[in-house]
């Protein structure tokens, strides 16, 4: 029997479904959301970059963040988001695995995932469908899933 996830995401909520077989209907399992990375950049900084004295003379230079705080939250997301797939994997949760993304979450949800969990893709969506219907991610998807 097909046990096939269907997982749609972004970079701060992914919804998790399941269905009965490769042309069945969705049914909703839960939701995982990342709060820190629906907040605004400047909420998440504590305070602005700081200064370093210049070891080659006198002065000061400014430093600044090497990752955008939004994006960082999406890097802590996406391997969260992994982590949870290659564990529901290695316990039987699912067979087949469906993703459907938006764009840039997709690669960077590309980069975490093990290669036990690629392996399970069967399909792969660049698209934004976590606030919408079930019915309309089911309509969105290959009807042979």
């Amino acid at each position: 029997m097909n046990k096939i996830w269907v997982v749609v995401a972004d970079s701060s909520k992914a919804r998790f479904f399941e269905a009965e077989s490769r042309i069945g209907a969705l049914r909703e399992l839960g939701v995982m959301e990342h709060r820190p990375a629906r907040a605004k950049a400047s909420e998440l900084k504590s305070d602005g970059p700081g200064s370093a004295l210049d070891g080659n003379g006198p002065g000061r230079h400014g430093m600044r963040n090497e990752v955008d705080p939004k994006e960082h939250e999406s890097r802590v997301f996406a391997r969260e988001l992994a982590n949870r797939l290659e564990v529901e994997g290695s316990r039987g949760t699912y067979n087949r695995l469906v993703i459907a993304a938006a764009p840039r979450f997709l690669g960077r949800l590309r980069g975490y995932l093990s290669s036990q969990v690629r392996q399970l893709v069967s399909e792969e969506l660049s698209k934004d469908l976590v606030n919408v219907s079930a019915d309309h991610v089911r309509r969105s998807l290959p009807i042979r899933l």
